[in-house]
């Protein structure tokens, strides 16, 4: 059956977020993305262009990176977003923990 939308909220293993990620890149690479779940299935075809939006977040007990990727049917000139980097690797101007500040008596 297919449906207009699939939407699922799961916590999973760090693991197999990251499968679900490495199929989502596949998927592009090969140019085509087949989303299921149960028996709603939903194929997209990405053009050329793709808009990638990326929202991280650091709260006191929570942190989430949001990866959204969207494109147009009939593509449109686009704009690059120079400086957008995404790695594992710490910038060296931002702290590895959070640093505490030492307070006077």
């Amino acid at each position: 059956m297919e449906s207009n939308e699939i939407r699922v909220k799961n916590e999973v293993a760090l693991n197999e977020a990251v499968s679900y990620l490495e199929g989502i890149v596949s998927s592009l690479k090969q140019g085509r993305i087949c989303v299921q779940h149960g028996e709603e299935s939903l194929v997209f075809e990405p053009k050329e262009l793709v808009r990638v939006e990326v929202k991280a977040r650091k709260k006191q007990h929570k942190e989430s990176v949001s990866l959204k990727l969207s494109w147009r049917l009939q593509p449109e000139p686009h704009t690059d977003e120079a400086g957008l980097k995404i790695s594992a690797e710490i910038p060296p101007s931002a702290p590895a923990e959070p640093q505490e500040v030492p307070t006077s008596p």
